[in-house]
Protein backbone atom coordinates (compact mmCIF):
# COMPACT_ATOMS: atom_id res chain seq x y z
CA UNK A 1 0.00 0.00 0.00
CA UNK A 2 1.45 3.25 -0.89
CA UNK A 3 1.90 6.17 1.63
CA UNK A 4 -0.50 8.60 -0.71
CA UNK A 5 -3.18 5.56 -0.19
CA UNK A 6 -2.74 4.72 3.34
CA UNK A 7 -3.12 8.71 4.17
CA UNK A 8 -6.50 8.79 2.10
CA UNK A 9 -7.30 5.54 4.18
CA UNK A 10 -6.95 7.10 7.78
CA UNK A 11 -8.77 10.81 6.26
CA UNK A 12 -11.87 9.70 7.44
CA UNK A 13 -13.53 9.71 4.59
CA UNK A 14 -16.73 7.41 3.58
CA UNK A 15 -14.86 5.67 1.13
CA UNK A 16 -12.36 4.99 2.92
CA UNK A 17 -14.33 3.16 6.12
CA UNK A 18 -16.06 1.21 3.69
CA UNK A 19 -13.03 0.23 2.48
CA UNK A 20 -11.67 -0.17 5.68
CA UNK A 21 -15.11 -2.19 6.63
CA UNK A 22 -14.81 -4.82 3.43
CA UNK A 23 -11.48 -5.62 4.84
CA UNK A 24 -12.14 -5.79 7.84
CA UNK A 25 -15.43 -8.06 7.56
CA UNK A 26 -12.99 -10.67 4.63
CA UNK A 27 -10.46 -11.18 7.45
CA UNK A 28 -12.79 -11.55 10.31
CA UNK A 29 -15.73 -14.28 7.87
CA UNK A 30 -13.00 -16.04 6.35
CA UNK A 31 -10.34 -16.04 9.16
CA UNK A 32 -7.71 -15.00 7.27
CA UNK A 33 -4.06 -13.40 8.94
CA UNK A 34 -3.61 -9.97 8.28
CA UNK A 35 -1.15 -10.14 5.16
CA UNK A 36 -4.01 -12.16 3.14
CA UNK A 37 -6.44 -9.01 2.78
CA UNK A 38 -5.31 -5.74 2.22
CA UNK A 39 -6.53 -2.28 0.44
CA UNK A 40 -4.45 -1.47 -2.81
CA UNK A 41 -5.20 0.85 -5.57
CA UNK A 42 -4.46 -1.33 -8.32
CA UNK A 43 -5.19 -5.18 -7.80
CA UNK A 44 -3.70 -6.22 -10.69
CA UNK A 45 -0.17 -4.16 -10.18
CA UNK A 46 0.80 -5.96 -7.05
CA UNK A 47 3.44 -7.93 -8.90
CA UNK A 48 6.03 -6.52 -6.77
CA UNK A 49 4.30 -7.27 -3.32
CA UNK A 50 5.19 -10.61 -1.42
CA UNK A 51 1.59 -11.84 -1.81
CA UNK A 52 0.68 -15.41 0.60
CA UNK A 53 -0.43 -18.26 -1.74
CA UNK A 54 -3.70 -17.28 -1.44
CA UNK A 55 -5.10 -13.44 -0.80
CA UNK A 56 -8.26 -11.32 -1.45
CA UNK A 57 -7.37 -7.20 -2.84
CA UNK A 58 -10.11 -4.56 -1.70
CA UNK A 59 -9.66 -1.67 -4.33
CA UNK A 60 -12.63 0.78 -5.04
CA UNK A 61 -13.35 0.76 -8.55
CA UNK A 62 -16.07 3.93 -9.03
CA UNK A 63 -18.98 5.60 -7.89
CA UNK A 64 -22.42 6.86 -9.04
CA UNK A 65 -24.78 9.63 -8.09
CA UNK A 66 -28.38 9.18 -7.97
CA UNK A 67 -29.88 10.80 -11.31
CA UNK A 68 -33.43 10.39 -10.75
CA UNK A 69 -35.45 11.74 -8.13
CA UNK A 70 -34.14 14.27 -5.97
CA UNK A 71 -30.79 15.26 -5.44
CA UNK A 72 -29.63 18.35 -3.89
CA UNK A 73 -26.77 19.23 -1.77
CA UNK A 74 -28.75 18.82 1.45
CA UNK A 75 -30.21 15.06 -0.28
CA UNK A 76 -27.51 12.83 -2.76
CA UNK A 77 -27.07 9.04 -3.16
CA UNK A 78 -23.72 7.70 -3.74
CA UNK A 79 -23.23 4.18 -4.96
CA UNK A 80 -19.60 2.85 -4.07
CA UNK A 81 -18.35 -0.21 -6.78
CA UNK A 82 -16.07 -1.58 -4.12
CA UNK A 83 -13.37 -4.46 -6.35
CA UNK A 84 -12.74 -7.74 -4.17
CA UNK A 85 -9.45 -9.37 -6.36
CA UNK A 86 -9.38 -13.03 -5.24
CA UNK A 87 -5.56 -13.93 -6.14
CA UNK A 88 -4.61 -17.35 -5.86
CA UNK A 89 -0.72 -18.30 -6.13
CA UNK A 90 0.01 -21.46 -9.01
CA UNK A 91 2.57 -23.81 -9.34
CA UNK A 92 2.24 -23.57 -12.97
CA UNK A 93 0.34 -22.54 -16.28
CA UNK A 94 0.55 -24.59 -19.36
CA UNK A 95 0.55 -23.29 -22.79
CA UNK A 96 -2.75 -22.29 -23.20
CA UNK A 97 -2.63 -20.19 -19.97
CA UNK A 98 -4.65 -22.07 -18.02
CA UNK A 99 -4.33 -23.38 -14.75
CA UNK A 100 -5.42 -26.97 -13.25
CA UNK A 101 -5.43 -25.53 -9.82
CA UNK A 102 -8.59 -22.71 -10.96
CA UNK A 103 -10.99 -25.66 -11.76
CA UNK A 104 -10.03 -29.10 -9.54
CA UNK A 105 -9.08 -28.21 -6.24
CA UNK A 106 -11.86 -27.33 -4.68
CA UNK A 107 -10.19 -25.86 -1.97
CA UNK A 108 -7.71 -23.72 -3.44
CA UNK A 109 -9.35 -23.15 -6.82
CA UNK A 110 -10.78 -19.32 -7.97
CA UNK A 111 -14.21 -20.31 -8.02
CA UNK A 112 -14.43 -21.97 -4.54
CA UNK A 113 -12.80 -18.37 -2.85
CA UNK A 114 -15.34 -16.85 -5.11
CA UNK A 115 -17.87 -18.13 -3.15
CA UNK A 116 -16.79 -18.07 -0.27
CA UNK A 117 -16.15 -13.99 -0.94
CA UNK A 118 -19.44 -13.91 -1.67
CA UNK A 119 -21.15 -16.07 1.24
CA UNK A 120 -19.48 -13.13 3.87
CA UNK A 121 -20.31 -10.13 1.92
CA UNK A 122 -23.23 -10.10 -0.65
CA UNK A 123 -26.53 -8.95 2.01
CA UNK A 124 -23.93 -7.66 5.29
CA UNK A 125 -25.36 -4.46 6.25
CA UNK A 126 -22.35 -1.75 7.24
CA UNK A 127 -22.30 -0.51 10.64
CA UNK A 128 -20.01 2.28 12.07
CA UNK A 129 -19.12 2.03 15.54
CA UNK A 130 -20.95 -0.81 16.52
CA UNK A 131 -24.44 0.78 15.36
CA UNK A 132 -26.46 0.04 12.58
CA UNK A 133 -27.57 3.52 10.90
CA UNK A 134 -30.53 4.59 10.21
CA UNK A 135 -30.80 3.86 6.53
CA UNK A 136 -32.70 2.73 3.54
CA UNK A 137 -32.49 -0.99 2.11
CA UNK A 138 -29.93 -0.12 -0.68
CA UNK A 139 -27.09 0.70 1.91
CA UNK A 140 -26.90 -3.77 1.82
CA UNK A 141 -24.17 -4.98 0.15
CA UNK A 142 -24.74 -6.39 -3.46
CA UNK A 143 -22.56 -7.87 -5.70
CA UNK A 144 -23.05 -6.42 -9.41
CA UNK A 145 -20.41 -8.71 -11.58
CA UNK A 146 -17.44 -11.27 -12.16
CA UNK A 147 -14.82 -10.71 -13.77
CA UNK A 148 -13.39 -13.74 -15.90
CA UNK A 149 -9.74 -14.89 -14.41
CA UNK A 150 -6.70 -13.33 -15.33
CA UNK A 151 -3.49 -14.59 -15.48
CA UNK A 152 0.27 -12.60 -14.05
CA UNK A 153 3.74 -13.64 -13.83
CA UNK A 154 5.20 -11.69 -10.36
CA UNK A 155 8.43 -10.37 -9.98
CA UNK A 156 9.94 -13.20 -8.48
CA UNK A 157 9.03 -15.61 -11.37
CA UNK A 158 5.93 -17.44 -9.64
CA UNK A 159 2.49 -17.03 -11.69
CA UNK A 160 -1.00 -16.28 -10.12
CA UNK A 161 -4.03 -16.08 -11.46
CA UNK A 162 -6.72 -13.15 -10.32
CA UNK A 163 -10.38 -13.48 -10.33
CA UNK A 164 -12.01 -9.77 -9.52
CA UNK A 165 -15.66 -9.23 -7.77
CA UNK A 166 -17.90 -6.22 -8.03
CA UNK A 167 -19.64 -5.11 -5.20
CA UNK A 168 -21.84 -1.80 -4.41
CA UNK A 169 -22.72 -0.42 -1.47
CA UNK A 170 -24.87 3.03 -1.63
CA UNK A 171 -25.55 5.58 1.14
CA UNK A 172 -26.62 9.24 1.89
CA UNK A 173 -24.34 11.75 1.63
CA UNK A 174 -24.68 15.42 3.08
CA UNK A 175 -22.17 17.83 0.85
CA UNK A 176 -22.86 20.05 3.15
CA UNK A 177 -20.82 18.63 6.20
CA UNK A 178 -18.51 16.19 6.85
CA UNK A 179 -21.40 13.67 8.54
CA UNK A 180 -21.75 10.66 6.21
CA UNK A 181 -24.50 7.96 6.28
CA UNK A 182 -23.64 4.60 5.50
Amino acid sequence: MTEELENNLNAGTHTAEILRRFVERIKTGLNLNPAACFVAENPYNVSSLALPDRAYIVSFEGASFNDSGEQSLLFLTETAYINVTCFNRLAAIDETRRADSLITKRDVNLFEMQRRVLRVLVGWRLELEGKEQDIDLASYVKVSRCGKPQYMETDSGSHGAFLPLTFSVSYAIDVCNDEYNV
